[in-house]
């Protein structure tokens, strides 16, 4: 398999910014989500993870082959391309269970699971989003990027989501 040519940001419906997630099976988890949904573009900051390191790659399960990634400055990116409604996912953000209602499209930011959105990017973000957990005692610190990613695509863009 070869690596494609770099294609040029497009204006999908919908759209995921992965920002400082170095763990490449989260990032190839996500494409391979993304793809499931739907989702035919990601773009991911500098700082994260090759999107054709191998291991990336290989958590896709060939999504890779169908979801364009692109890198660029997450800040620039979304200051430029304000056509979406930016929803970060953030552990003090209000619940993803409540609607959302909008006419713009959404664009999903997933920060790194061990620092969360980074602090310019989480300037950006024009909502912050939590899933809450179903319990409340004995529960874990928080959930893995990928995990909580796919809760959130699901409910930001599931037809039978919001």
């Amino acid at each position: 398999v070869e690596i494609p040519a770099v294609k040029s940001y497009s204006g999908s419906e919908n759209l995921i910014l992965l920002d400082a997630l170095k763990d490449p099976g989260n990032v190839g988890t996500i494409i391979r989500t993304a793809h499931w949904f739907g989702i035919s573009e990601i773009i991911c900051s500098p700082d994260c993870v090759d999107v054709y390191n191998p291991k990336v790659v290989q958590a896709t399960m060939g999504s890779i082959g169908f979801v364009n990634v692109f890198e660029h400055d997450l800040p620039d990116f979304i200051s430029k391309n304000r056509q979406y409604l930016y929803a970060g996912l953030d552990m003090e953000g209000d619940s993803i269970y409540q609607k959302i209602l909008t006419n713009k499209k959404i664009a999903l930011v997933v920060g790194s699971e061990s620092h969360g959105l980074s602090g310019a990017v989480s300037a950006h973000a024009d909502i912050k989003l939590t899933i809450p957990p179903a319990v409340h005692s004995n529960k874990p610190e928080s959930l893995n990027a990928s995990i909580a990613a796919s809760i959130a695509i699901y409910q930001l863009f599931s037809p039978v989501g919001f």
